[in-house]
């Protein structure tokens, strides 16, 4: 009897770790999909404009790890990133449009 229990309880641990596997590609997929979707429309940003989001949104970096990198202000990394959003919004919002310059 111990047998047996303990044979369906390593089953069901073995489907309960294939699943949370599962689960956890999935997630590594979808994330990875929607870094390559990002990127084609940071490419196209103003050149100061896409290095910084693309070390903030694709390399996932910090203010602080931008700002040493590109010797520069935090103030500048920031007022770039948003600058950066506001014209990826604008070309989410208009996909059609070739290149947004701000």
């Amino acid at each position: 009897m111990r047998a047996k229990y303990r044979q369906q309880h390593h089953t069901l641990q073995f489907i309960e770790d294939f699943e949370q596997h599962v689960v956890e590609t999935i997630e590594e997929f979808r994330a990875a999909d929607l870094k390559a979707r990002a990127q084609q429309f940071i490419d196209r940003l103003p050149k100061k404009q896409r290095i910084v989001a693309t070390k903030r949104l694709i390399e996932e970096l910090t203010i602080d790890e931008v700002a040493r990198e590109l010797s520069a202000s935090k103030s500048y990394v920031k007022t770039t990133q948003n600058r950066a959003i506001k014209s990826l919004r604008k070309m989410v919002a208009h996909p059609l449009s070739q290149e947004v310059t701000t």
